[in-house]
């Protein structure tokens, strides 16, 4: 509402003292219901401005947006299908890794207990020089505590008899000098009868250390 101000300041507030007024060129008096109408018309301009351009630039690019999606799927698949190849691959690698490392354990335990069998002979080609003619085993066991790829540590339990006492000590000492053994202790002897004869049971046990 507009009204057209003939009367002096004073005298408009005391006419209508409900009347908030604002001048306009000292003429022009503007409700306050004119000045909210106004601020919500400028408002509802703000609001509805961006909306409008939103629903028209989205309406107007909507088929060229869609015909991208046929594209970008293909390539969504094709990125999909070479991860699957390339975790397959990578699974496959690891498994090969995997029976490879299997595969040369084996060989290494081949190759320990090859070496293993050699130092064995060794022993026993000793034992075969060594014995005194009137001594024999009657039973000799390994028993390996430690196991390596560069070594072994064990014993030898050594059963046997002898005609001559004498020839169980000098059996010890030539163990004890040789390098395949670190050392040798008699863990029992007595005396028994054999073949109507008095003989000398004894055990020994030999200790033993090769690098292989």
């Amino acid at each position: 509402m507009i009204r057209i101000n003939l009367l002096n300041q004073k005298i408009r507030s005391q006419a209508n003292p409900q009347l908030t007024a604002i001048s306009i060129n000292a003429d022009v008096v503007m409700t306050r219901e004119d000045v909210q109408k106004q601020a919500f018309a400028k408002l509802g301009i703000m609001i509805l401005f961006p909306l409008a351009f939103y629903f028209y630039d989205n309406f107007y690019y909507q088929e060229e947006v869609q015909s991208q999606f046929p594209p970008l799927e293909q390539r969504i698949d094709e990125l999909g299908k070479f991860n699957a190849a390339k975790e397959k691959f990578v699974n496959d690698i690891n498994q090969f890794e995997k029976e490879g490392k299997l595969i040369q354990d084996k060989i290494n335990k081949i190759n320990f207990l090859d070496a293993l069998r050699g130092y064995e002979i060794d022993i026993h080609k000793f034992f075969q020089k060594s014995l005194p003619q009137k001594l024999w085993f009657d039973e000799m066991t390994y028993s390996f505590d430690q196991k390596s790829e560069t070594g072994v540590k064990g014993e030898i339990r050594i059963r046997g008899l002898s005609i001559n006492p004498s020839d169980i000590a000098v059996l010890r000492k030539v163990v004890k000098e040789n390098i395949l053994f670190t050392e040798c202790e008699i863990v029992r002897q007595n005396t028994v009868t054999f073949e109507n004869q008095s003989a000398e049971s004894f055990e020994m046990v030999v200790k033993m250390e090769k690098r292989l």
